[in-house]
């Protein structure tokens, strides 16, 4: 059987298969949208984003920005089916919640560049982000997770930091900021409990590491 075959085929070269299958099914587009940074907005977005289209986010890159306009910029990219006009759909959804957002998925630059420069440094005009949290986050890759996960957060807890790429296994592992006092770093926990996710703290070793780039 295929199974005493030998072949060398790990999720990497999986996803490649997966990808030349579903070509002419679904199309992945690159978007960029502002949002005002405060709590609250960026679920809202997913929200939106999402709809009842339950639209699959492939990749989400942001980090926190508290700049003069206090808007924060989100590099996404999302499967749409281009025969249903799904991408139009959800540009016009976007843009009535008042998410200014541009459609990057024709500029080869972006696509080629543009995902790994986004993030860096936080950049406030406040100093030292209070209580932030650097996280990595494991929960099942399937429709409404990532939501799920959200709403858990919202609008207790205020996110500044979420990269994002879809793996196309089982699990997908997220890199999360999350502003979290030591009073309600238990009730975090529990709240992770409850949605059988885990999330561990990036280590003191790694975070001197991290630090070099996210401060």
């Amino acid at each position: 059987c295929g199974c005493d075959s030998g072949a060398n085929m790990n999720f990497d070269r999986l996803r490649l298969v997966s990808d030349i299958a579903n070509f002419g099914a679904k199309t992945e587009v690159m978007l960029a949208t502002s949002i005002p940074e405060k709590p609250g907005e960026f679920k809202r977005f997913v929200d939106v984003l999402v709809g009842d289209e339950k639209i699959s986010v492939t990749e989400f890159k942001y980090r926190y920005a508290m700049n003069e306009s206090r808007m924060a910029y989100i590099l996404f990219s999302v499967e749409v089916d281009e025969d249903t006009k799904q991408k139009e759909s959800l540009l016009a959804r976007l843009s009535n919640a008042g998410m200014d957002t541009i459609d990057l998925s024709h500029i080869e630059a972006a696509q080629r560049h543009l995902r790994h420069l986004v993030g860096g440094r936080a950049r406030s005009f406040t100093g030292a982000i209070p209580d932030e949290r650097i996280l990595e986050v494991t929960f099942p890759e399937r429709p409404g997770a990532l939501g799920k996960f959200l709403s858990e957060l919202a609008p207790e807890w205020n996110v500044t930091l979420f990269h994002y790429r879809q793996t196309g296994n089982l699990e997908t592992n997220l890199l999360i900021g999350i502003q979290i006092a030591d009073s309600q770093f238990g009730s975090f926990q529990e709240a992770m409990e409850k949605l059988d996710y885990r999330a561990e703290e990036i280590d003191s070793t790694a975070m001197d590491a991290f630090g070099m780039f996210l401060y």
